[in-house]
């Protein structure tokens, strides 16, 4: 058997496993914080899907709500990673001190992946927020529940971009990692700054599952699904390519 043809074959058996290497996109109710409205934590109504919760109890907190950064904010491309002012759209949610919420679709059960994806930036007069920010992925939250009465399953902390600098976080949360008690619950997003004296932006969250236990959806292909297919086409082509030079050698002759 040719090279082209065991390439071919290892790419196709890379890829059979569908439940491994394609991703179910979770909906993230306004993923960019482009729709106004955040509401009370006890009350669970209102036009956004995200929900703020203040650390103390205090009904007004800190700051916290939609805001359009500005050149004043962030420099555009200056850090490489975002090439305008904001990874996504023209609004950001900022917060100094809180958290904000949103449950998801999902009820988690074994054999589940949740990759997280999360643009956090820091105003370029507010200080790195250092140790202040983290982002998590929790369950079972019930309404009207005291601000810390959360299960945390899995995130990431701290996070620390510089002055006018946004940075992309990723985490992930393998269900079987955790305990089967938690399997029926909802899924939520909770992502939270301690620093009251600093502001902190988010933007442009997105949330996929891999295995066989996910949610039923239309599956988008991983970047090594993609990388993978490319091999096999790559291999194909070659295989023609030499199957055309023989039928042109023997016609030849």
């Amino acid at each position: 058997m040719t090279l082209a043809r065991w390439v071919l074959l290892l790419a196709i058996a890379l890829i059979l496993p569908s439940g491994h290497v394609w991703a179910v996109p979770i909906t993230v109710g306004d993923p960019s914080f482009e729709n106004p409205g955040l509401t009370n934590y006890n009350t669970f109504t209102g036009p956004s899907p995200w929900v703020y919760i203040d650390y103390n109890n205090e009904p007004n907190g800190y700051y916290h709500g939609l805001y359009t950064p500005t050149a004043s904010d962030y420099t555009a491309g200056s850090d490489g990673l975002v090439s305008g002012i904001v990874p996504d759209g023209t609004q950001v949610f900022r917060m100094a001190e809180g958290k904000i919420l949103q449950i998801l679709p999902v009820t988690l059960a074994a054999n589940q992946t949740f990759s997280v994806s999360v643009w956090v930036g820091t105003p370029k007069t507010d200080g790195s927020p250092a140790s202040s920010t983290s982002l998590a992925l929790d369950a079972g939250t019930p309404k009207g529940s005291p601000n810390n009465n959360v299960n945390y399953l899995a995130g990431v902390s701290p996070v620390s971009p510089s002055d006018g600098q946004w940075l992309d976080e990723t985490f992930t949360l393998n269900t079987n990692s955790i305990s089967s008690s938690y399997y029926g619950m909802s899924l939520e997003l909770l992502f939270g700054n301690l620093n009251e004296n600093i502001n902190v932006d988010f933007d442009k969250v997105t949330i996929s599952c891999t295995g066989t236990g996910c949610p039923t959806g239309t599956p988008v292909p991983e970047p090594s699904t993609l990388a993978l297919f490319g091999v096999g086409l790559a291999a194909l082509g070659l295989i023609r390519r030499r199957k055309a030079g023989r039928a042109d050698r023997r016609s030849f002759l």
